[in-house]
């Protein structure tokens, strides 16, 4: 840094005054200039930190304006990551009522349902009883003792052929009136022809489940928590 005219004049004006006269030396003009050069790199520094906040107030998130100088960087880069999660879609791909008891019904299985995670659930009175037969091979039966809301339900696991499923509802007790255990398609058969014909207020669904990516909002679920599973029904496994 330079010292200026103005500078040299005020030196010589100190040399002239008061007091027995003497010359100005190259040390006095030495130290004369290192008082100046402090000065300005202080005013220079002072300058570039109010500079510098600023511009962080600016570019700081909302609330980290009270943030101090020598913290401006922490509070950068203590703002929480953005998460990104998944939501748990349900679409029904299959919704039918029915009303026959004592009936082998068959119902068809969706395209989109067959390969993918899907639950299959029959409302029906408290304590009938389902028979699954899938493919015309019997599979199972299944006791409806599932209460939703006002509703009772049968889940039925479904395991083999899933391009149609088909059921027949009958009263509690049919498979008892057998007098044997219910072993095979014969023995299913038996337990419809036993049971009779009734009515009754029943309906069947499929109901596939997706996710899709969230960020927030219901039922936004992340990886450190667990996602729910549908209550009521077994899911139809995909391949």
């Amino acid at each position: 840094m330079t010292i200026t005219e103005n500078d040299l004049r005020d030196l010589l004006d100190t040399d002239s005054g008061g007091g027995p006269c003497r010359g100005v030396t190259v040390a006095d003009v030495d130290r004369r200039a290192r008082r100046i050069r402090r000065r300005r790199l202080g005013a220079a520094g002072g300058a570039a930190a109010a500079g510098l906040a600023a511009v962080m107030a600016v570019a700081l998130p909302a609330g980290t304006a009270d943030v101090v100088p020598q913290d401006v960087w922490t509070g950068v880069m203590s703002q929480p990551e953005k998460r990104y999660g998944a939501r748990l879609v349900t679409t029904t791909v299959l919704s039918e009522r029915f009303s026959e008891m004592g009936r082998r019904i068959v119902f068809d299985i969706p395209d989109q349902a067959r390969r993918q995670q899907t639950w299959i659930t029959v409302y029906c009175p408290s304590g009938a009883e389902v028979l699954l037969w899938e493919g015309g091979r019997y599979h199972n039966v299944y006791t409806c003792d599932q209460r939703v809301g006002d509703e009772f339900t049968a889940a039925l696991a479904t395991v083999s052929d899933r391009e149609r499923v088909e059921i027949a509802v009958v009263p509690a007790g049919s498979v008892a009136k057998l007098g044997s255990p219910l072993v095979d398609g014969d023995d299913a058969q038996r337990v419809v022809q036993l049971a009779g014909r009734s009515r009754a207020d029943l309906r069947i669904t499929a109901d596939l489940y997706t996710s899709e990516p969230c960020e927030s909002g219901p039922g936004c679920r992340f990886a450190d928590e667990s996602v729910p599973v549908p209550s009521g029904a077994y899911p139809l496994g995909g391949d």
